[in-house]
């Protein structure tokens, strides 16, 4: 007998990512098979992963990873929360002279409020004096000091009566 002279591989079965394949050799000068042989399975190849949720500044996100030859999911990958970063404030409140405001603080990615500030009153600032009742020799006068931001009354002063000296003419003199 001459012996079987093994011919080119042919493939009964490709191996997939998780499944060996399956290949057999025929003889070339009878046609009979004469060896089996098993494929190794070729294992997945992952991708670079895509973001299937998104983070939010206070929620994680999710990065899946498939097969680039079967697209079957590999893992996943958890994204970190983003966290809030926060503005540089709107007074919502202006202060007055005499009551505090408001300022505040949201997030410049999603919108929420942080925080509130209180931004302390201004206080008066010193403006004119107005006369409201003009000393005579008889009585005391009153005067007001007006903010000159608010013209509100800031303090009130006495204006002391003036002094006059009365002179009579005689004929000796005065």
């Amino acid at each position: 007998a001459k012996g079987h002279e093994k011919g080119k591989a042919t493939v009964s079965k490709q191996p997939t990512c998780v499944e060996n394949g399956l290949q057999s050799y025929k003889c070339t000068v009878c046609g009979v098979e004469i060896e089996n042989e098993v494929i190794p399975a070729k294992g997945h190849k992952e991708d670079k992963g895509t973001v299937t949720k998104e983070a939010t500044c206070t929620e994680k996100g999710v990065k899946t990873f498939k097969c680039t030859v079967c697209g079957e999911k590999l893992r996943e990958e958890e994204i970190a929360a983003k966290g809030h970063k926060e503005d540089k404030g709107t007074i919502t409140v202006a202060p007055t002279c005499t009551e505090k405001g408001k300022k505040v603080f949201k997030c410049t990615a999603c919108g929420v409020e942080l925080r509130t500030e209180n931004i302390a009153a201004k206080g008066h600032k010193d403006g004119k004096w107005v006369v409201t009742k003009p000393a005579t020799d008889e009585e005391e006068g009153e005067r007001e000091l007006h903010c000159k931001v608010c013209d509100a009354v800031i303090r009130t002063e006495t204006i002391s009566n003036k002094v006059y000296y009365h002179m009579s003419v005689c004929s000796n003199g005065i």
